[in-house]
Parts: C-alpha cells; sequence; structure tokens
C-alpha cells in the first residue's frame, strides 16, 4: 500500500527532448561529481524547449502531440539519454519541474527534506474534504503538508510501522489467502486457466485491508458477488481516475465550479463515505474492540486514542482503503507474472516453501515469513522491474545544490526511481528479471536507487502490511499451484495515477501434490 500516487501530476507531463544539444553524461550510482566553487543557475539545467506560455504541455495533447502521457517512463528514458540525470521541464508559465535520474542526487534530496516533507499532490481531494469539515478533520495523509500532515501521520504510524503490530493479523491475512486459492481453483477453467486474476486480485486485497482496517469481512472474495463490495471497488477506482484527471488539467477550473471531473469526485468519494462509515460505527458499536482471532482493527486502536477525533478516524481510514488495495494487488500479479514466465525462479521458490510449509494446508506464521528470503528476493526484483509508482514527488523546502545546479525553495521535483532501476550502471542485466541480485551480500548499488514505498518521514504508511500481505498470498498460490503464462503478448503497464496492468493477466493454474 503507498501513499505515492502524487506523481502523475507532474509525470504526464514529462517530456522528450527536442532542439537541444545531447549532453554526455553517465548514470552511476556513484558517478564522480564536477567541482565548483558555485551552482550553475537552476534556468540552465537542460531540458525540452518550451514554447512561449504553454510550455511543453502541448506534447502531451491527443493528436498533436508526440508523447503518450501512459508511457511516462518511456519519456523519462529519452529525457534521460538526450539530456542528462538532470532535467528541467517547463510546464506552463513559470511553473517547470525537475526529472531526478542519479542516485547521490536521489539522496540528497530525501536527506534535505527535513521534518515535514513537501508535496504537491490530490488537490482536488483536499478542496473536497476542506469543504465539509463536518466529516473530515483535514485533507488527509495525501494532499496535507506541513503540520496538519505530520498531526494525522503521528496518529496512525505507530501502528501501521510497527511490524509487531502487523504481526497479529497474520491469521487473519493466511485464512483470506486460503479463501483466494480455493477460487481459483472454482474460477479456472477446464484446462486451468483464468482470462485474467487481476480483478480478483483487487477483490482478494480490499477483503484482506477490509479485516486489518475495520475488523469485519467485507464478501469481496463471494464469487456471486457482492454489490457493496463491488460498489466500493468501484468508488476508489473512480477516485483514482478523478485525482488524476483534475490534476492533469491545464487550468484548475474545478477550483471555482465544479466540473465533470470534480463531480465525479464528488461522486465516488461520497460513495466510499457512505460505506466505510457503516463500518466505523460497527467498530465503535462492538462489545469486544478484539476480533474472534485476538486482533485489533486499526479502526479500533485509533478510536481508543484519545488524541484522535472521530473526524481523524474517519480521515486515516477513508485513506487507508484509497492506499491500500491497487497497489499490493499490481505487485502480487506482476511477482506472478514473472515468476510464470521464468519456471526456474518459480521452482526454486517452491522449494523454499515446501521446507517451510511441508503441507499445502499449513498456516504461515511470523516464524515462516522470516525465512522466505527467495520469494521476498522474487518480489523485490519485480518491484525493480515493474513498480507500481514511476518514482517519488517533493517540492524542495529549501534551496539545495544538485548535480552542481542551484536548485531554488519551491522547486518541484520528481525522482525517478522507475527509470534508474532500468540503468546498466545501476543494475547489470538491468531488463532481466534476476532474483538472485538480491541475495548477493555485496551490493554496489545505492539503496536510493530503488525506493518502491518512498524514503524518510513520509514513506509509504501502510509498506509493512503491505509486504506481509503480499508474502503470504504469493506464498499459498505458489505451494498450491504451478503456474504458466497463457498469454502470446507480455504483461505490461501503463501509467495513470500509479502504474496499473495494461491488458489482463491471464495465467494457468496446475495443482501440486500436498
Amino acid at each position: 500500500m503507498t501513499v505515492n500516487r502524487h506523481l502523475l501530476q507532474s509525470l504526464a507531463r514529462k517530456s522528450c527532448p527536442v532542439k537541444r544539444p545531447s549532453i554526455n553524461r553517465t548514470l552511476c550510482p556513484f558517478s564522480s561529481r564536477i567541482s565548483t566553487d558555485r551552482p550553475k543557475p537552476y534556468q540552465s539545467i537542460p531540458g525540452p524547449e518550451p514554447f512561449p506560455l504553454i510550455g511543453n504541455t502541448w506534447r502531451y495533447l491527443p493528436l498533436i502531440g508526440e508523447y503518450d502521457i501512459e508511457k511516462t517512463p518511456e519519456n523519462g528514458e529519452a529525457n534521460l539519454r538526450k539530456f542528462g540525470p538532470l532535467v528541467r521541464e517547463n510546464l506552463f508559465g513559470s511553473f517547470s519541474i525537475l526529472h531526478v535520474f542519479d542516485p547521490i542526487d536521489m539522496e540528497s534530496i530525501f536527506r534535505n527534506e527535513g521534518k515535514y516533507p513537501n508535496r504537491r499532490s490530490h488537490r482536488a481531494l483536499l478542496k473536497y474534504r476542506h469543504d465539509r469539515p463536518e466529516l473530515y478533520s483535514s485533507g488527509g495523509l495525501f494532499p496535507e503538508n506541513g503540520e496538519a500532515w505530520y498531526r494525522l501521520r503521528k496518529l496512525i504510524q505507530t501502528i501501521l510501522l510497527n511490524q509487531s503490530q502487523i504481526n497479529q493479523f497474520i491469521p487473519a491475512i493466511d485464512s483470506i489467502a486460503d479463501q483466494m486459492v480455493s477460487n481459483i481453483c472454482q474460477l479456472r477453467e477446464s484446462n486451468g486457466s483464468i482470462d485474467d486474476l487481476m480483478p480478483h486480485l483487487y477483490k482478494w486485497a480490499l477483503e484482506t485491508n477490509g479485516r486489518v482496517f475495520v475488523g469485519q469481512p467485507l464478501d469481496c472474495l463471494n464469487l456471486k458477488g457482492s454489490k457493496e463490495s463491488l460498489d466500493l471497488i468501484h468508488a476508489i477506482h473512480e477516485t483514482h481516475e478523478a485525482i488524476l484527471t483534475t490534476e492533469l488539467a491545464a487550468i484548475d477550473l474545478w477550483k471555482y465550479f465544479p466540473t465533470s471531473d470534480y463531480k465525479r469526485l464528488v461522486k465516488s468519494q461520497d460513495t466510499m463515505g457512505n460505506i466505510i462509515s457503516k463500518y466505523i460505527d460497527k467498530e465503535k458499536n462492538r462489545s469486544s474492540k478484539y476480533s474472534d482471532d485476538g486482533s485489533q482493527s486499526i479502526a479500533s486502536q485509533l478510536l481508543e486514542n484519545p488524541e484522535a477525533s472521530d473526524r481523524d478516524v474517519f480521515t486515516l481510514i477513508m485513506d487507508l482503503f484509497l492506499a491500500g488495495f491497487d497497489t499490493t494487488a499490481f505487485v502480487v500479479g506482476f511477482t506472478l507474472y514473472h515468476l510464470s514466465s521464468h519456471q526456474l525462479y518459480q521452482e526454486r521458490v517452491r522449494s523454499e516453501l515446501i521446507k517451510l510449509l511441508p503441507k499445502k494446508s499449513d498456516q504461515i506464521t511470523v516464524d515462516t515469513l522470516k525465512e522466505m528470503k527467495y520469494l521476498k528476493a522474487c518480489v523485490k526484483e519485480s518491484l525493480r522491474v515493474n513498480p507500481f509508482s514511476i518514482g517519488t514527488g517533493r517540492v524542495a523546502n529549501k534551496e539545495m545544490t544538485l548535480s552542481g545546479y542551484n536548485v531554488p525553495e519551491g522547486t518541484m521535483i520528481i525522482v525517478q526511481n522507475q527509470v534508474a532501476c532500468k540503468q546498466e550502471s545501476n543494475f547489470p542485466q538491468a531488463d532481466q528479471f534476476i532474483p538472485e541480485r538480491w541475495l548477493q551480500e555485496k551490493k554496489k548499488t545505492s539503496p536510493f536507487t530503488i525506493l518502491p514505498f518512498g524514503y524518510g518521514a513520509r514513506m509509504c504508511i501502510g509498506r509493512r502490511l503491505s509486504e506481509t500481505e503480499i508474502y503470504v498470498l504469493t506464498a499459498k498460490i505458489l505451494r498450491n499451484y504451478r503456474i504458466e503464462y497463457d498469454n502470446d503478448k507480455p504483461f505490461r503497464s501503463k501509467t495513470r495515477f500509479i502504474n496499473v496492468p495494461d491488458g489482463p493477466l491471464k495465467l494457468r493454474f496446475i495443482d501440486l501434490p500436498n
């Protein structure tokens, strides 16, 4: 689960260069720096040539534009090749975005972000919530900055960033994974194939998160279909799409009157709020604060906190549902794709799992999770090759120097991890899926090259929960089935607010002996 969704508002406008001399720089995590007494001015950072007033926004317009906004990493790769590891893109007026590809610069950005990392994101959601102070205590974890963000973050991070707190949910996560495994058996055709596993992974992720967030089943894995759960999934998807379109608007008309995109956001958020508020109310009125398995939901823990108001609880639970299910499903989907396409690696994972889970029906525990080292390497490699976001966005809190250039306070920055992860200078055989690279003792690549969950004070709040859910379900599926990719076309992603699958995930599931 992640909170890195602010990226597309700028990322989608990234462009490939024209009419500029090529700059030969080597993108290397430990590349040498040109020492200068005085940093070069920000305006001298290379980048695509802008038009007056409209800047480079025209490049992404239908028909006349030269770039596809759904292929953000490809645009970033072209910028890197043309201009080097630091690229300034003028969009419109005086607004520009700085794209950063060098891990050394990435580290400098995160080391200088301070107590309140700043970002520019989810602005329409901020308006929606500020217009409803009777429901929301603030704009929430996504759009807020400064003290308002920090106060809300403190309320939730002591729960979600504490692994021992996450461990209490492992029995429930394991049980829901078993249900998903059973569903696969019923969903597959006579040859073992499922035409598209992704919709079922979304339902699994939402069901799992529901049990953790509000301590109750959401009925998402009911094969007959649950209207409320389907409405909730649709509302979350619609919210993300509406946030994306409002962020990408050349003029923020939604600030002044309800545009169609803003109305879409209102409708989807109202639907989400109506459903989720019912579950929170049930948590308030439960006779016991603990579920049958002994766990205490996130909502229940927040309701016990004297520093958290009812509006805080509602705001945070809404944020968690927004952030938590599509990214987790994405990671499981691409991990299964890579392992189904590399049977040798799949067998190595299974050998590890058979030792830890001698029977297919064995439950996963805290101890067995700790020992799934090869499986975790496969997940991390999948996150390198197919991350769920292209990187991290920040607004510079203070003036800094990157690659010998001055970067003023207030500059919009995009840390381009997805592109950096595909460079040979950072990862040999970068286009290949090689899990073993994460099991080597000596790692020459900067840790700032791959940051799927972000870094620092604003790191994805749901990282530990998301990783636990991913490991458990992936292990359960691979312990029960041999999987094969059943499509002639590769399984790829495209960029929306985050990366999303660009086509169906068609897999064949073959039963294994116990």
